[in-house]
């Protein structure tokens, strides 16, 4: 999975500005005052990566903080470690806020549904009913009810 077509809005409130930064197509997208980076934090306190925005094969996008002194905040709360980035999320590292937007592509059409599908759609919503079979337990699921073999008070024992 990639982060192509996601875009994080930027304000920066000491300049007052509002940018939008369109992520590419890429795999991680990171923030530190490295050159190598793609967002440059100009703060002396950042870390060399302080934090990235990251996609997995299973198509989770979620971000994770490098920074234990100065932690980056997602909707307010403080992150320690990795969480889950979804649309609409803000972001906040120092005195920068950004916007996470990355709608899912995968919108179904609405379209007009037949009395048939209807009706099938309105059985597949109910729950199922409860099987009326007798329970019976599994082999050995109440070992105090098991047979026992009859143990030996007294060994007879022979030695020469």
């Amino acid at each position: 999975m990639s982060l192509k077509g996601a875009k994080l809005i930027w304000t920066n409130k000491k300049e007052k500005s509002e940018k939008v930064i369109h992520l590419k197509n890429k795999k991680n997208f990171k923030f530190g005052y490295y050159m190598t980076n793609d967002f440059i934090l100009n703060n002396p306190q950042a870390k060399p990566v302080h934090c990235e925005i990251i996609a997995d094969a299973f198509n989770r996008i979620s971000i994770i903080n490098n920074s234990r002194q100065n932690p980056i905040s997602l909707n307010g709360f403080r992150v320690k470690t990795r969480r889950p980035l979804l649309h609409g999320s803000k972001i906040k590292i120092f005195d920068d806020e950004f916007v996470w937007q990355f709608p899912r592509n995968g919108k179904v059409k609405s379209r007009e549904l037949t009395t048939e599908s209807k009706n099938r759609v309105e059985e597949e919503k109910k729950t199922p009913e409860k099987n009326q079979q007798e329970n019976i337990p599994a082999p050995i699921s109440e070992p105090w009810k098991k047979k026992h073999k009859l143990r030996i008070k007294e060994r007879l024992s022979a030695h020469r």
